[in-house]
């Protein structure tokens, strides 16, 4: 009498010739016609016959816990196969009951380990489990990569935006009409400047506010299959986790915006898949065009260019003056600091200060610095009107073109790494037909992708008035303009100069008139020239100071209600005759 652990296993619950419940009569006709006492099963369903055996959910424990592996003898199943597959893994189980003193039976086999023929015939069975297990995997292997070269899907998990629709005897991916909406939201936002962490906050659910947000990819695709299926979200068996909205992850919105499959293609082993003469293969529905396509890698380069110089895209808490407020010496940003303080009676207080990390400045009270930058900015642009930097893609086939580059480059690499005549063959031939098609493009005449100015219809004053901090903040960093502080004073007496720079395309940005002095394109100059604290380098004479009347009337026109503001405006164009446009 032996005690016996039943070892039963599944790779798909579906086939009722091999079910659990088949299994476990065989296993349990053995235990009795030997007289064992059947002490544990080790039931793993949906469990593939190639993963190692120590590390199966239900049988590793009972292989690696020494209070387990102390409650049986012998292991029991219904084919070999069921407990360990391959030589190496069953190797590993013969070692394993040897050193344990354990014996290995199949029931139906008719042989168990505690005899030599049977170690024989168990290593003879699993060398034929071994070859029939690469047969199928190269079988596998072959007709998924006829159905990539058909376009064809070849199941899994799709894209987030696509969903599988049988087309002829395949499937082909389609707008999913839930999350494609989604998908084009995150464009949207990524080409709009804001960071992949906030794009992230603001697709997560917030528990405090349950309809707002969407699912993320995975809980998504479960949740989808818990319809399929007719069950609630927290019934689905499969996930054992409840649908209840997980948090968005910057690096997964990072793999959405960069894949291939936005354009429709498929990709295997990180190369895109193409045809014989090197074109891309379609295999789904296009959410976006090559143009837009262009634009997001466009924006992954500037984002790229913006880390490579110090910047990071995570803005959540930044100051209102992040990368407008600058360094005159280095050119680093002033940082963005908030200091609690206890006072005397008990209550806190907190103290909001720019501080000049690169050791050239002082601590600058933030009230007081935004305050003055955010004058000195509307003083340079409230009556301009407001321009948008829009992108204009390229009218030629630089796209066209760049995708025939790098199907050479991959088909240039598959030549190094293939073996047979006929693969390099077919090879040249997919190199003669990109090289002829890209000698044709180049040829045609093209014109630059490039970012154009278009108006908005109103004034930056009304543009400012209409805005939350955040979106004021944007609002400078769009003009291009930037600020230099310039600290005075000593110990607690700190006070400041600001020096104004305008980029070199400022009039582009503006579309004023490109020609002559700055100061004809931007008369606003020739008064902020008077400001105190302000350098700008331009030719005529050297400009007068400000009135004390003229300054407590530019102070004066960036506070109060917006009559009060309009009414001061007014005053500051009799004081200095200049006319608002």
């Amino acid at each position: 009498m032996a005690r016996l652990l039943g070892r039963v296993r599944l790779s798909r619950d579906t086939d009722e010739s091999t079910s659990p419940e088949r299994q476990i009569e065989h296993i349990e006709n053995y235990a009795a016609m030997n007289d064992h006492e059947i002490t544990g099963w080790a039931i793993d369903l949906d469990v593939s016959r190639s993963v190692n055996p120590f590390e199966a959910p239900e049988l590793g424990p009972w292989l690696t816990d020494p209070l387990k592996i102390d409650s049986w003898d012998l292991v029991a199943s219904w084919k070999l196969d069921r407990v360990a597959i391959g030589s190496v893994y069953l190797s590993k189980m013969i070692e394993f009951c040897n050193t344990y003193r354990k014996n290995l039976v199949s029931v139906t086999e008719s042989f168990d380990l505690s005899t030599w023929i049977g170690r024989m015939i168990a290593q003879n069975i699993a060398a034929v489990a071994e070859g029939e297990w690469e047969l199928i995997r190269d079988r596998n292997a072959g007709s998924a990569a006829k159905l990539r070269k058909d376009g064809r899907w070849r199941g899994g998990r799709a894209n987030y935006w696509l969903k599988p629709k049988r087309r002829g005897k395949g499937y082909w991916l389609t707008l999913d009409p839930e999350t494609s909406p989604v998908m084009r939201e995150i464009i949207r936002q990524y080409l709009a400047h804001n960071p992949i962490d906030s794009i992230a906050r603001s697709l997560s659910i917030d528990p405090d506010n349950p309809g707002g947000g969407y699912l993320t990819p995975a809980e998504y695709l479960r949740h989808r299959k818990c319809r399929s299926l007719d069950l609630e979200d927290m019934d689905y068996p499969e996930s054992r986790r409840p649908i209840t909205g997980a948090v968005w992850n910057p690096q997964s919105i990072r793999e959405l915006l960069f894949s291939p499959a936005l354009l429709g293609f498929q990709e295997h082993e990180g190369r895109m898949v193409r045809d014989e003469n090197g074109n891309p293969i379609p295999v789904g529905e296009a959410l976006i065009t090559p143009s837009e396509f262009e634009q997001i890698m466009a924006e992954r380069d500037r984002r790229a260019a913006l880390r490579d110089n110090g910047v990071t895209e995570r803005e959540a808490n930044a100051g209102p003056l992040l990368r407008i407020a600058v360094c005159p010496e280095c050119g680093t940003n002033l940082h963005y600091r908030t200091q609690r303080k206890v006072l005397a009676d008990g209550s806190e207080t907190e103290y909001l200060y720019y501080k000049f990390y690169c050791k050239h400045g002082p601590i600058l009270r933030a009230e007081e610095l935004e305050e003055e930058v955010h004058a000195l900015f509307l003083m340079a642009l409230g009556p301009l009107q407001q321009v948008e930097r829009v992108f204009i893609p390229a009218s030629d086939n630089t796209l066209e073109i760049e995708n025939s580059r790098k199907a050479l480059d991959e088909l240039y690499t598959e030549r190094a790494e293939v073996k047979s005549e006929t693969a390099k063959e077919a090879i040249k031939a997919a190199i003669r037909f990109q090289d002829t098609r890209l000698a044709e493009l180049e040829k045609t005449p093209k014109s630059e992708a490039r970012y154009e100015y278009i108006p908005k219809g109103r004034s930056y004053f009304q543009a400012w008035n209409s805005m939350d901090e955040s979106e004021r903040r944007n609002l400078i960093l769009e003009s291009g303009i930037t600020v230099a502080v310039h600290p005075k004073g000593s110990n607690r007496n700190w006070s400041f100069n600001l020096d104004l720079q305008v980029p070199h395309d400022m009039r582009e940005r503006l579309g004023l008139p490109v020609n002559g002095p700055i100061e004809n394109a931007f008369p606003m100059l020739n008064i902020l020239k008077r400001m105190p604290g302000f350098h700008h380098e331009g030719s005529g004479p050297k400009p007068t100071p400000f009135t004390d009347a003229e300054q407590a009337v530019i102070k004066a026109m960036f506070s109060g209600t917006e009559d009060e503001r309009a009414a001061v405006r007014d005053e500051f164009v009799k004081l200095t005759g200049w006319g608002l446009r």
